[in-house]
C-alpha cells in the first residue's frame, strides 16, 4: 500500500537513506554531492527531514522524495530533492509528492518554484504537467545550468 507522508525529525533515518540512494543514482540531478551529504550529522538529517520533507512509502519502504523550504526568495517556497527509485518512475509518485510540496506552499501563503537542471527534461516535464511554468531565468546550481519553474497560480 503506497502512502505518502509529510516527516518530522525522527524521520531522519528514512529520509538519510533515500536522499543518499538519489545521489548515488542521480548525481547530475542535484545541486549537492553523495561524499558531501554522507558527512552530514545526524543533527543535520534531523533538521532536513523536520522542514518539509515528504517521502512515499511502499509497504514501509521510501520509494520517493522531496521537500520544500522557504529560502531567499521572499514568497516563494523552494522545492528541493525531488526523486524517484528509477523501478518506480512513470507510477505518479513524484507528482503525488510534487502536489504536496505545492498544497504546503499554498498553506503557507507561498507560490512554489524550484530549478531544475537544463540536461533533466525528463523531470521538468513532471514540473510542467503539474502545473509549474518555464520562467526563462537560469542560473547555476551545484555547477550546473538549472533553469527556474515557477507554479502558475490559478486565475
Amino acid at each position: 500500500m503506497v502512502e505518502l507522508r509529510t516527516l518530522g525529525p525522527d524521520d531522519w533515518q528514512d529520509w538519510r537513506s533515500m536522499r543518499l540512494r538519489a545521489l548515488a543514482d542521480s548525481p547530475a540531478a542535484f545541486a549537492s554531492d553523495l561524499a558531501r551529504e554522507e558527512a552530514y550529522t545526524e543533527d543535520m538529517w534531523r533538521d532536513r527531514a523536520g522542514s518539509g520533507s515528504v517521502l512515499v512509502y511502499d509497504e514501509g519502504r521510501p520509494v520517493a522524495m522531496g521537500a520544500g523550504f522557504a529560502g531567499e526568495r521572499p514568497g516563494f517556497l523552494m522545492v528541493v530533492a525531488m526523486w524517484t527509485e528509477p523501478e518506480r518512475r512513470g507510477e505518479g509518485l513524484g507528482g503525488q509528492v510534487l502536489d504536496a510540496i505545492v498544497g504546503m506552499a499554498r498553506s503557507l501563503g507561498l507560490r512554489a518554484h524550484l530549478f531544475v537542471m537544463l540536461d533533466n527534461p525528463q523531470a521538468a516535464h513532471l514540473y510542467e504537467r503539474h502545473g509549474f511554468v518555464r520562467s526563462g531565468l537560469i542560473e547555476e546550481h551545484g555547477g550546473q545550468p538549472a533553469e527556474q519553474l515557477v507554479f502558475q497560480a490559478e486565475p
